[in-house]
């Protein structure tokens, strides 16, 4: 993962079919999907009690040897700052079928 904040993140995370990309959140609209081509769109907008946070997501690759995720978190509040905008880009592989042989080896 790279971001303007936390700089290049290397990590090996284990994804099965059954999990979210997004936790259920009460202050969060359900999100909203929209596919063209091969490029998937999430958004979904959340209120804080700072404004409304809108994160928008953009997935391509094929899903089973890679994917990227490029994401973008805006902040509309009464206040208008440059740290209120980020965003991240994910790159991902495949590496192995079975995340339990993974946690084993550790």
């Amino acid at each position: 993962m790279l971001s303007a904040a936390i700089g290049l993140n290397v990590s090996e995370a284990c994804i099965g079919p059954d999990d979210r990309i997004i936790g259920e959140d009460p202050s969060c609209a359900k999100p909203e999907v929209t596919k063209n081509g091969d490029r998937i769109v999430v958004t979904f907008i959340c209120e804080a009690k700072e404004g409304r946070v809108t994160n928008s997501l953009l997935f391509t690759g094929d899903f089973t040897t890679w994917y990227r995720a490029q994401g973008k978190i805006t902040m509309d509040g009464q206040e208008r700052r440059s740290d209120l905008h980020s965003g991240f880009t994910v790159d991902a592989t495949y590496i192995r079928p079975d995340c339990a042989d993974a946690a084993s080896t550790r």
